[in-house]
C-alpha cells in the first residue's frame, strides 16, 4: 500500500519528464559539533524545474520534520508526485504518507 502511494526513484532511473518529483534533505545548523540542540533546515527541491521549498525546524524530532514535510506538500503550488528523502529515521515515512497521501 505505501509503495503504491508514492513513487520511489532509484539512482539509475532517468530524470522525471515533468515537475513534481522532489529530493529532500535536512541541513544541521550546529557549527563544528553535533552536541546539544540546534536548528535544522528541511529542503525539498524539484529535480526537474528546480523549485525549492525550505523550512527551518527546531531540531530533528519527528514532530518537527513531519510538520515541515506536510507544510511542503501543502504549500508547493503544484502536485508533489514523488519524494526521495534521505532522512535517517524512515519510521516517520508511514505517518507522513498517511497524512499527506490518504489511501484511495
Amino acid at each position: 500500500m505505501l509503495r503504491s502511494a508514492i513513487k520511489i526513484r532509484k539512482a539509475t532511473d532517468e530524470v522525471e519528464a515533468g515537475a513534481g518529483f522532489f529530493e529532500g534533505d535536512t541541513v544541521a545548523h550546529c557549527g563544528p559539533t553535533l552536541k546539544g540542540e540546534f536548528a535544522r533546515t528541511l529542503n525539498l527541491t524539484d529535480v526537474r524545474i528546480g523549485w525549492v521549498f525550505t523550512r527551518t525546524v527546531r531540531n530533528n524530532a519527528h514532530t518537527h520534520i513531519l510538520g515541515a514535510l506536510k507544510a511542503g506538500v501543502h504549500e508547493i503550488p503544484y502536485e508533489v508526485a514523488g519524494l526521495d528523502f534521505d532522512y535517517a529515521d524512515l519510521t516517520i515515512m508511514p505517518r507522513f504518507l498517511g497524512s499527506c497521501w490518504p489511501a484511495t
